[in-house]
């Protein structure tokens, strides 16, 4: 199990999905800052409003945002930034 305060979220941006016009598509970049390598982790993102409300969120498992063929059993290895790819409809 990953731990979770040692990967931190250290860029991100959110924008309109370049070929659908009904999703959007965030950029992120995470960091592994533990001194060995650990587990991928889940993420998840939540979309809130301008009240703080959440309006959506969606759970991203390590096999749906690492490039096919990556070595999730071989985890995040230490000082490892990863850049992030998730299109959300």
């Amino acid at each position: 199990m990953p731990r979770l305060g040692q990967i931190q979220l250290v860029a991100s941006e959110m924008r309109s999905h370049p070929t659908r016009a009904d999703a959007l598509r965030l950029s992120a970049t995470i960091v592994n800052q533990a001194s060995r390598s650990q587990a991928y982790p889940g993420l998840e993102v939540v979309l809130l409003d301008l009240k703080g409300q959440a309006l959506a969120s969606r759970q991203f498992e390590p096999s749906e945002y690492l490039a096919e063929g990556a070595d999730i059993e071989g985890g995040m290895t230490p000082e490892a930034y990863l850049p992030v790819v998730l299109d959300m409809a």
